[in-house]
């Protein structure tokens, strides 16, 4: 009886010590997935070294003084900058320093020694690139002050291509308590000693860039200032602007054209351009703009307040032999370069007036769009629309930037809801809708899996006589404006 118990006892044990050993093993395993999970979502942000081959260029020894306008940007205001050479045809291989934000979605790479540019927007979900990025780094004369960097995203203060444009800024990067990251750059530029600093956040998760832009004049007089985000695009052809408005005008408000027909001519699509030029929204309605590759059924957008940043512009090099020549400086051996600006004023030709001690900051988003077959029709910053229609159908497509599990989906037409439907889409994953023949004003409505609105569109007729008349113009064109003026 006594050795049974024992036996007993030992068996007990043993399964005991099984247990705990089982016990353990199923804590390191949870432990392993969660910090993968955490790995999974967190931001990461790094520094690397990245070696491009360069075509460089010089800056002369002797500061530009205010004698002579120069034909291109009509201003003497260089100095204390110098004149920068054309690059050399030779090309060496140069070390750059790399700033990475990414997360599962995006991977976004920052050149600080080339004036800040974004050189990377890409998209993992789709592995594509969304920005013209060069595996070149090669200056053309385009720049305030000569030498310029067709590439990427550029940040420019206090005046467009800047004369430090190029220039070596200063940096930092930043892991923030809430899992995001943060890549800073900016710089106190030379000409009137005004400051500016753009901070880029990635949030986990998320499928957007939020963009953070400081300036700040620490002086003790008013200077004049515009502030404009310059992105290069590729172009093979197939390459849509999506600007919601009906007008458009040019740098000098020459003009107001209709938009996006004129002539005949479907402008939004770059290929149907008859010449080169650029061209601004006028009277936009909504706070996006995008740019679609209908080659690769994908594009990028770009989302601000347009009460507080208005500037939409587009410029192409247009056909003929100016586009051989772009084709040579500007682009590569697989695309075209085709450039739309995001900017403070309505054109490039247009500046403010920051008074000596003053600041000014807003928030502007980027996101890449997917699967956006059809009229793109709204974008923000947690989703994106578009509808495809004929006589017999109606379909639309959806994006969203972060995992939407459990929403819902309201169509209505005429004010009657015509679909009431629980949906879950995937961040940058196509989510398409087919409603059926459809004869009326049309609403959709995507609320997430706790209730909140995160997209509203109804698609109301554009009443056309509150708009600027097309023709010859007469617009406001002063230079300057004061930031306090109504």
């Amino acid at each position: 009886m006594r050795n049974q118990f024992k036996t007993t006892i030992r068996n007990l044990f043993q399964l005991f010590k099984i247990i705990l050993l089982l016990t353990g093993f199923l804590l390191l395993f949870q432990i392993f997935l969660s910090c993968n999970s955490q790995n999974q979502t967190l931001v990461d942000v790094r520094e690397e070294i990245i070696t491009i081959p360069t075509q460089e260029i010089t800056a002369s020894p002797y500061p530009a003084f205010p004698v002579i306008a120069t034909a291109h940007w009509k201003t003497n205001d260089l100095y204390p900058y110098s004149w920068l050479s054309s690059p050399t045809t030779e090309k060496v291989d140069k070390e750059y320093k790399l700033l990475i934000l990414e997360n599962k979605l995006l991977k976004i790479t920052v050149l600080p020694e080339v004036g800040g540019h974004i050189y990377s927007f890409y998209d993992k979900v789709n592995d594509r690139e969304t920005i013209y990025t060069r595996p070149l780094i090669k200056p053309t004369t385009g720049g305030h002050r000569g030498g310029w960097f067709p590439i990427g995203i550029e940040f420019n203060f206090p005046h467009a291509h800047y004369a430090s444009s190029g220039d070596v800024v200063d940096y930092s990067i930043r892991k923030n308590p809430d899992g995001s990251g943060s890549i800073f750059v900016g710089e106190v530029e030379s000409r009137y000693g005004m400051k500016w600093q753009v901070e880029l956040i990635l949030q986990p998760g998320k499928a957007f860039l939020e963009q953070r832009v400081s300036l700040n004049n620490p002086t003790s007089l008013p200077h004049r200032y515009h502030f404009w985000n310059i992105v290069a695009f590729p172009n093979k052809g197939e390459v849509q602007v999506v600007f919601p408005t009906r007008r458009t005008t040019g740098t000098y408000h020459e003009n107001v054209n209709p938009y996006p027909t004129w002539a005949g001519h479907d402008l939004s699509w770059d290929k149907n351009r008859i010449v080169g030029g650029d061209w601004a929204g006028l009277d936009n309605w909504d706070d996006f703009w995008c740019l679609y590759q209908h080659d690769e059924d994908a594009g990028l957008a770009h989302i601000s307040d347009r009460r507080i940043f208005p500037g939409s512009k587009c410029w192409s090099p247009g056909p003929g032999v100016d586009y051989d020549y772009k084709l040579l400086s500007m682009g590569n051996e697989l695309s075209r370069y085709l450039e739309i600006d995001a900017g403070s004023d309505l054109t490039q030709a247009g500046f403010r007036r920051m008074q000596a001690l003053a600041s000014h900051d807003w928030v502007e988003y980027w996101s890449p769009v997917k699967g956006m077959k059809g009229d793109i029709v709204k974008i923000n910053r947690d989703a994106a629309l578009s509808f495809t229609r004929d006589q017999n159908s109606f379909e639309i497509a959806l994006n969203t930037t972060s995992e939407v599990k459990n929403g819902l989906l309201t169509v209505s037409v005429d004010e009657e809801v015509v679909l009431n439907e629980e949906v879950t889409i995937l961040p940058l994953k196509p989510f398409l809708k087919e409603i059926g023949k459809v004869d009326g004003i049309v609403g959709v409505s995507l609320k997430d899996g706790n209730g909140k609105e995160i997209l509203a569109y109804t698609d109301n007729p554009i009443d056309e006589s509150n708009l600027h008349p097309v023709g010859a113009t007469i617009m406001d064109n002063k230079q300057v404006s004061t930031d306090n003026e109504e």
